[in-house]
């Protein structure tokens, strides 16, 4: 295998890691506290809590979908670096 190729791997394989790393470390946690929240929504006594509750939600889907912005370009990155590797 030649330097070239094995660069070009070794950053996809790394590309494909970092994916997984900020998948779990962020929007894992983000998606099962808005889920958790929004079975807690059931339970909710008053308006202002349930606009709390609400609020915070739709911040934790944002958290979890920038996440998932960077998640899937680190993936776009791993595909191509891998793809391109056998003409480097």
């Amino acid at each position: 295998m030649c330097a070239g190729t094995a660069v070009a791997l070794g950053l996809g394989g790394v590309a494909a890691l970092a994916a997984f790393a900020v998948g779990m470390a962020f929007m894992r946690p983000a998606t099962v506290r808005a889920a958790a929240l929004q079975q807690e929504m059931a339970t909710a006594k008053t308006p202002q809590e349930r606009d709390q509750r609400t609020a915070e939600i739709q911040a934790l889907r944002a958290r979890a979908a920038g996440a998932g912005r960077v998640v899937g370009l680190l993936l776009l990155l791993s595909a191509a670096a891998m793809a391109v590797a056998r003409f480097v």
